[in-house]
């Protein structure tokens, strides 16, 4: 009940960014998976995700955590905490509250914490929570959102085209395809939302999303072909027809909108570069990125 009174998200969260954060580090350390459990069981309790987004509204504290997740022990804190049973639950509930997705953008701009999200993309357990959370309505919302806000989308690339964000996408899709079997569903959540084709077109068309991520990186993936032939046939017509394509050609269109004479160097180049794999096969990781 205390824990849950307003007044004492900013009160804690003050107390918080007073402290050092490499020795708030230090000392979750030692014995992190049994805190971590304790910290979400907390978390857990009716009101709290409310509570959270308070706590995060102080001045500053962005910037702590960020300082608090450079340092190798408070990552691991933080991942054994994403990854504590029920969690992502509760993160999905965060993510519905302005104040919420506000802090997460902001932490996200700190310095060191896009090498923290590649640090995570690299566990194969972190890559399955990135897919798990990537299709729920309220990540699926934030994340077009923050797309949507100036520069951010750069951050968005730049994050992309750092050493093994490539292969973490591509285990995304393997477990939407092959152990969720989920694609279409996450397709037609993505596709419902309507800013969706906007957000991802700023994406498309930065400097370097579509020549050091997609042709350097993401299409020499090893089997990459593979799982975009198992996603076609998952998907099927209809859900080609229903919600993949009219999601591509609104993204493209918008994409074109932003600036015609951009949009033609930046697709030009991956078209001549699909010319060598088969029509299919490369239309559909063109379709999928």
């Amino acid at each position: 009940l205390f824990l849950r009174t307003p007044a004492t998200g900013p009160l804690i969260g003050g107390l918080v960014r007073q402290q050092e954060p490499r020795v708030c580090a230090a000392l979750v350390y030692n014995g992190r998976k049994e805190l971590a459990n304790s910290v979400v069981a907390v978390f857990q309790q009716p009101g709290m995700d409310v509570w959270g987004t308070l706590m995060c509204t102080v001045p500053g504290f962005d910037a702590w955590v960020g300082q608090w997740l450079n340092d190798p022990r408070g990552a691991s804190f933080a991942r054994e905490v994403l990854l504590s049973e029920g969690f992502i639950d509760w993160v999905e509930g965060y993510l519905s509250h302005e104040d919420g997705k506000a802090f997460v953008i902001r932490l996200l701009q700190q310095p060191g914490v896009t090498r923290f999200v590649t640090w995570l993309n690299r566990d194969a357990a972190m890559c399955r929570w990135f897919a798990q959370i990537a299709g729920r309505d309220s990540a699926i919302q934030f994340v077009t959102e923050m797309l949507m806000e100036p520069g951010l989308e750069r951050l968005m690339v730049s994050l992309l085209v750092r050493p093994g964000n490539d292969s973490a996408l591509k285990a995304m899709l393997e477990h939407w395809v092959r152990a969720e079997r989920s694609l279409e569903k996450v397709a037609r959540a993505w596709g419902d939302q309507p800013r969706t084709s906007a957000s991802l077109a700023r994406v498309i068309m930065s400097p370097g999303f579509i020549d050091r991520f997609v042709i350097r990186r993401l299409l020499l993936q090893p089997g990459l072909a593979e799982v975009v032939v198992e996603a076609f046939l998952q998907v099927g017509v209809r859900g080609l027809k229903d919600t993949v394509l009219p999601l591509t050609f609104s993204t493209l269109a918008a994409a074109a909108a932003l600036g015609s004479a951009n949009f033609e160097s930046e697709i030009a180049p991956i078209l001549e570069e699909l010319q060598g794999m088969d029509g299919l096969v490369g239309w559909a990781a063109l379709l999928l990125v």
